[in-house]
């Protein structure tokens, strides 16, 4: 099998009252990290205007979710470290991680 490039897919959040509106999309998933707080992510299509940059980082620091690239670099912090044993991102059953 031969792996080939592919174009970048945009990748779309709505919260709170919006992201009922993506409910009937079938391109977009719940995102169950956020506990106090309806999240769904879209991913292909286009970026949609009004988006707000803040209002989703504030959703996220509120609670707990950590990006990559802004919020810590990858290989500077272990799972725990950024709350992915809290938020789903890390198995601690299966025996590794």
């Amino acid at each position: 099998a031969e792996i080939a490039k592919q174009d970048q897919v945009v990748v779309t959040v709505a919260w709170g009252d919006e992201s009922t509106a993506s409910s009937s999309d079938s391109t977009a998933l719940a995102d169950t990290r956020f506990r106090d707080v309806a999240v769904r992510r879209g991913y292909g299509g286009g970026a949609k205007d009004g988006s707000d940059p803040d209002g989703w980082k504030a959703v996220r620091i509120a609670n707990g979710v950590a990006e990559s690239g802004s919020d810590y670099q990858l290989g500077d912090a272990f799972p725990h470290d950024v709350l992915l044993d809290e938020t789903g991102g890390v198995g601690f059953k299966k025996g590794c991680y």
